[in-house]
């Protein structure tokens, strides 16, 4: 399946989140990756994409792992409704 063809189907059937921290947190986390000297350029086209798309975001800057996946649970709106 081409990429235009999935980001259409994940939009229309998806409830779609941008899971993002700064610059420089990334860089920290993947510093020593291969693929870490291309985040700065990552980092813009993604956030363009997710604000072209209108997606909601989870901001990971400041969180701990577990503080980040309680962000987006709640962002995805799937956590126990209690009656």
């Amino acid at each position: 399946m081409g990429g235009r063809a999935a980001l259409a189907l994940a939009i229309k059937h998806c409830k779609n989140v941008f899971v993002i921290a700064d610059l420089k947190t990334l860089i920290k986390r993947k510093g020593r990756e291969l693929t870490a000297r291309t985040l700065p350029r990552q980092w813009v086209i993604y956030n363009a994409l997710a604000k072209s798309l209108n997606l909601a975001s989870v901001d990971t800057s400041s969180s701990t792992p577990i503080q980040s996946l309680i962000k987006l649970i709640k962002e995805l709106n799937i956590a126990k409704q209690n009656h």
